[in-house]
């Protein structure tokens, strides 16, 4: 009897520990979804996703980077189910989007091991924001450094394992950063790094006829790699030029704000008629929510620095009206914007086909949220004095 009443236990033991960590969030997932996409007032939804995201911020958590939601102890037990590093960009934009002063403890702790390491152009996401929000810290000079050392002859690598490799990626984490820091501390060279990094993919890495670009190319043989238009890196390449045009010197905002516009012309072409864009440009799945926040969001504030009479103007505006809408439709009661892609896990070619709340989505959720606000009432003041 003793024997199995022990045998019980352990069967017990095992089961709470094989199955409790992948059935609890299986069920928090089903219980945040339950009456999910019912909002219907634009200011209701902003300031309750905003609370979403300020609790978001203050629990950061490494973030998948498998699309396996079962039998996942052994994978977190080695440390491959989450990543930190992912962590570290998705929570840079959240607190970005948020305001929040200071760096959460386990973030900053991450960013500080990493940069003991080697220079990644994740760390540039945070970078940049600590350089907005006016905190010119010695870890932004010394990152600065390692790029321009990196990007002395030519452009940025994503990773050292893939020198010959560019990533549309690395235009959003590097770009901003690099413009933002020329501009802060009076260093032509960074400026011009970020520029050569924009012009050498507009030149190589964009599809001639579609006007999309690829996931990533090879230097040598300008081969492209993966595919054109994977709906993030739509997003990244389109934020990289926005982000940018917010923060670069004068002898660089015309050609950023000319391509700016070249590439919003190109994505509202592939803009769903729900408003929102597709995980994959080009096949109309279903929306997905880190493309359709970030893209939206750019649409928004290309908007705000068009001219009153852009038709132009009027077009990003809708669309990023319609991104909204889009948006509001993948938003739980609690505020989280839920059905982002999960990360690349595997790379170039390999794309998540999990769906879950994301720091980067709910970043630039609000994001579009707040710069929409601006927009319809900068808009609305010009009519009221007509």
């Amino acid at each position: 009897m003793a024997i199995a009443i022990i045998c019980a236990a352990v069967f017990g033991v095992l089961l709470a520990v094989t199955v409790l960590p992948d059935a609890i969030p299986a069920l928090c997932a089903f219980v945040g979804r339950v009456g999910i996409g019912r909002w219907t007032d634009p200011v209701a939804w902003r300031e309750q996703m905003i609370r979403a995201g300020r609790r978001m911020a203050m629990h950061p958590k490494p973030i998948p980077v498998t699309e396996r939601r079962h039998q996942t102890l052994l994978l977190r037990l080695s440390g491959h189910y989450a990543s930190k590093l992912v962590m570290l960009w998705h929570h840079g934009v959240l607190s970005g989007a948020i305001g929040t002063a200071d760096e959460h403890p386990n973030v900053k702790r991450v960013r500080d091991r990493l940069l003991l390491d080697k220079p990644l152009p994740e760390l540039a996401v945070s970078a940049f924001y600590a350089l907005r929000r006016g905190d010119h810290a010695p870890w932004t000079d010394e990152l600065a450094r390692r790029f321009l050392e990196i990007g002395v002859d030519g452009t940025v690598y994503y990773r050292a394992s893939a020198r010959q490799d560019r990533f549309v990626d690395t235009l959003w984490m590097l770009c901003p950063f690099l413009f933002c820091y020329a501009q802060k501390t009076g260093d032509p060279c960074a400026g011009d790094l970020a520029k050569r990094q924009l012009e050498e993919y507009l030149r190589i890495g964009i599809h001639p006829t579609t006007g999309l670009p690829a996931h990533a190319f090879e230097i040598d043989s300008k081969a492209p790699l993966g595919v054109y238009g994977w709906g993030r890196g739509c997003g990244f390449l389109f934020l990289a030029l926005i982000e940018s045009l917010g923060v670069c010197g004068a002898d660089t905002k015309e050609y950023l704000l000319r391509e700016s516009k070249k590439c919003a012309e190109t994505l509202l072409a592939t803009q769903r008629k729900d408003g929102g864009w597709s995980a994959l440009a080009l096949v109309q799945t279903g929306a997905e929510a880190s493309a359709s926040a970030m893209i939206g969001y750019g649409m928004a504030e290309l908007a705000l620095r068009l001219p009153n009479g852009d038709a132009l103007r009027a077009q990003c505006k809708q669309s990023a009206q319609s991104a909204r809408h889009s948006l509001m439709r993948f938003t739980r009661r609690n505020g989280l914007v839920d059905f982002a892609q999960g990360d690349s896990h595997g790379g170039i070619g390999m794309y998540a086909a999990s769906r879950e709340p994301l720091p980067l989505a709910q970043g630039y959720a609000i994001r579009l949220a707040r710069t929409l606000q601006l927009l319809e009432g900068a808009d609305d003041g010009i009519q009221n004095d007509a």
